[in-house]
């Protein structure tokens, strides 16, 4: 409770002029001298007190004039504040609501080693099965379920795409790539505050702010389909996606990303899908073998109407259980985001 400074300065002025009458009265019935020795009488002494009352009455005025005076500067110096912290959050809300994350599109290829011993050979396989139908394969548009992608004016193939159904694609036989081709999507782990990635794997982690599956399961769905390109050249095979999309309801997520504003400083962790599949059937009678993984991945991450991102440089961490974590630190502003200039 603040204790009513007015109410005691209207008592120190009542007391002041009570004092003051009453010392004016007392001047004109009593001497403040004795008129034969000169001392100061018993009324003069108290003059003199009362003197001293009026003058502490006085300095109290002006000392509780400047508290109220600092009072009052301070109550406005906070309302102020306060107005603008509420102006501020107006303000910030118009804009998270401006720039909403929804509408998540993203490319992504992947090209693993393919050096293991089992996927060596079914590459080995793919391009001896394939050179032969690459004359037909540049003349129509699609030989055994593959059709070509990239091509020099002189006709000479550069690229193919190998469709769902393919002979070309991994037989039963082939049990590592079988499963590495079923499995070539990528889970995405959105992190509003960034967590230490070697303590992070999906089976037993900090729950992610988001979690994304492109899952190649899903390659039923247009929105989420997961090609698989092969360079006769480089004898590279490329595990790519397109405007790739999860549904916001699909996601598992905090609340804590609901704005473009919310990506300043936050953290993105990526896992393959095999990889994580590898973690998970470790312990089962399912388990699959660990392979070597790309050094990095690059992502083009769309989000509602905004220019794309285009993130690279990931940092590669293992996790406690050996998947593999690819990380992405966003810069600490808006204004420093990697913008896709191209989109």
């Amino acid at each position: 409770m603040t204790f009513d400074l007015e109410l005691l300065k209207t008592l120190l002025g009542l007391f002041s002029i009570v004092g003051a009458t009453a010392s004016g009265v007392a001047a004109l019935v009593v001497d403040y001298k004795d008129k034969e020795t000169g001392k100061i009488t018993k009324w003069g002494r108290y003059a003199l007190f009362g003197l001293a009352i009026s003058l502490l009455i006085g300095v109290s005025n002006l000392w509780i004039d400047y508290i109220e005076k600092s009072r009052a500067t301070t109550n406005a110096a906070e309302e102020s504040r306060a107005n603008s912290e509420k102006t501020l959050k107006i303000l910030t809300d118009i804009s998270r609501t401006l720039n909403p994350f929804k509408d998540v599109r993203v490319d992504f290829g992947i090209i693993y080693p393919f050096d293991d011993p089992d996927l060596l050979q079914y590459r080995q396989r793919l391009d001896t099965k394939l050179r032969p139908l690459l004359p037909d394969i540049s003349r129509k548009q699609e030989i055994q379920g593959v059709h070509w992608v990239r091509m020099l004016e002189n006709g000479t193939v550069k690229q193919v795409r190998i469709n769902q159904g393919s002979p070309l694609l991994p037989n039963a036989s082939e049990h590592l790539p079988t499963e590495l081709f079923f499995r070539r999507g990528l889970m995405l782990y959105w992190f509003k505050t960034p967590i230490d990635p070697t303590t992070f794997d999906d089976n037993d982690a900090p729950h992610a702010d988001i979690t994304m599956e492109l899952l190649s399961a899903a390659d039923e769905g247009d929105s989420q389909k997961i090609e698989v390109d092969y360079d006769l050249e480089t004898k590279a095979i490329r595990f790519k996606a397109f405007g790739a999309q999860t549904k916001p309801e699909e996601w598992q997520s905090s609340g804590q990303i609901v704005s473009l504003l919310d990506l300043p400083g936050s953290q993105l962790i990526v896992q393959l899908e095999y990889d994580s599949a590898v973690t998970a059937f470790e312990n089962s009678k399912d388990r699959l073998k660990r392979i070597n993984l790309p050094e990095s991945v690059s992502l083009v991450i769309g989000i509602a109407d905004r220019r794309s991102l285009d993130l690279r440089n990931f940092k590669k961490f293992k996790g406690p259980f050996g998947t593999t974590n690819y990380v992405y630190l966003f810069p600490k502003t808006y204004a420093e985001f990697p913008f896709d200039r191209a989109r």
